[in-house]
């Protein structure tokens, strides 16, 4: 089997990868581009979870800051 281009890794699915290391460790001439493909795969996935945490975060941080002003303003403007 001959080398594969990085597109033709980036075109893959990660079980086409996956199915492709195997394939060739069956063999002799299994190589460290499987490796980095399926652990840049990972490393995407975890970076795609960690921006959703952080949006939710943000969201819950904003609506904390909105409930405090607004006991505050309640508080300081109830005492008339």
């Amino acid at each position: 089997m001959s080398s594969r281009t990085f597109e033709e890794y980036r075109n893959m699915t990660y079980q086409q990868v996956v199915d492709a290391f195997n394939e060739e460790a069956k063999g002799a001439g299994v190589g460290v581009s499987y490796y980095f493909e399926l652990t840049r795969r990972d490393q995407d996935q975890q970076t795609r979870a960690l921006l959703r945490y952080t949006r939710w975060i943000t969201v819950m941080t904003v609506v904390v800051t909105l409930a405090t002003i607004v006991s505050l303003l309640s508080t300081f403007c109830g005492k008339h």
